[in-house]
């Protein structure tokens, strides 16, 4: 009897304990699956997002075109009007190019400040100017003038001109402005008697 006795209480016991690993497997099988589930939820949360975001940056992008094609077309009507008779052939407006300039609105930007300056037929020239570009067509007169005792006298005869090409780039990206009258007045009168100067020291 003692014997069946303490077989019975051996198969109680490898129950008890074979019933608590079924639990724990249970347990453990439970959460893993929760785990699982909760790593897919998870992912499928985050690819929701990236999509939203890229949508949201693809349709951005869609406006910032839009916009910017539109102020390319408003400056480029700008631009005919001002050219008046020459702006009919200028046609529409050109397809885009690539171009180092990162921001398109900058370039825009710069477009219409030019084309405004040319309607207003440019800046005014500060008036501290003058004493240079004077200086400025003396000095190039001269130099062509010098070129005329190697090359002959004719030389001469533009060389109170010579400087104009180079005040006028000057004066346009340093200033914003144009060459009027009297600025291309002082500027050749400079160049004039540089010009006479050396005309007279070298002959």
């Amino acid at each position: 009897m003692s014997s069946a006795s303490a077989r019975y209480r051996e198969l109680v016991a490898d129950l008890v304990a074979a019933s608590r690993r079924h639990t724990a497997a249970t347990a453990t099988a439970q959460e893993s699956y929760a785990d699982g589930a909760a790593a897919v939820e998870h992912d499928l949360a985050a690819a929701e997002d990236a999509v939203s975001s890229a949508s949201a940056t693809v349709t951005q992008a869609h406006r910032v075109v839009a916009q910017t094609d539109l102020a390319a077309a408003g400056v480029w009507d700008e631009l005919k009007r001002v050219r008046g008779r020459r702006g009919r052939r200028l046609g529409g407006v050109p397809d885009a190019a690539c171009s180092s300039q990162a921001d398109p609105e900058a370039l825009l930007a710069s477009a219409s400040t030019r084309v405004e300056r040319a309607r207003r037929g440019g800046e005014p020239l500060p008036p501290m100017v003058l004493p240079l570009l004077f200086f400025l067509g003396a000095g190039c007169a001269a130099l062509v003038a010098l070129l005329g005792v190697f090359i002959g006298w004719l030389v001469l005869l533009p060389a109170p001109l010579a400087g104009l090409p180079l005040a006028r780039h000057w004066v346009d990206h340093r200033f914003a402005a144009r060459l009027d009258p009297g600025a291309i007045g002082v500027l050749v009168i400079g160049g004039m008697l540089a010009s006479a100067g050396v005309f007279l020291t070298l002959r």
